[in-house]
């Protein structure tokens, strides 16, 4: 199930995703995205000990705005699905064909959002955080 919530207060949308355990689900959700130029802004990922995957992801466009576009969501939705069902999609060139045809962000961009990254493996060692 996804489901789309946009908060134009905020200057983003919420995709929710509620699903079965699947080989690379955050890694197919996340090149879905990216292969409809949205911004992961954050995401909450939740796995229950029956399997189910609930994942908050908060998203924006390049113009940092909220996800309205009927389309975009459903560009997202059909390529995620794919994915799910087994297909194999070449994110990289997705995305790739979408930066050859969209300009490149504001220089003043770059300085705006620092990129941080850390694995945690502690307190227990079968979980990892990504934060």
């Amino acid at each position: 199930m996804l489901r789309w919530v946009a908060h134009p207060e905020q200057g983003c949308s919420e995709l929710i995703l509620i699903s079965w355990d699947r080989h690379r689900l955050l890694a197919k959700t996340a090149g879905a995205l990216a292969a409809n130029g949205l911004n992961i802004l954050s995401a909450d990922i939740f796995l229950r000990a029956d399997g189910l995957v609930i994942d908050l992801f908060r998203v924006c466009t390049t113009s940092l705005t909220p996800v309205t576009s009927e389309k975009t969501i459903g560009s997202v939705n059909e390529l995620l699905s794919r994915a799910c069902m087994g297909e194999e999609i070449d994110y990289a060139k997705l995305i790739r064909s979408r930066r050859d045809d969209s300009p490149s962000p504001p220089v003043e961009w770059q300085d705006e959002f620092p990129v941080f990254a850390g694995l945690y493996n502690e307190p227990r060692r079968n979980h990892t955080t990504v934060d």
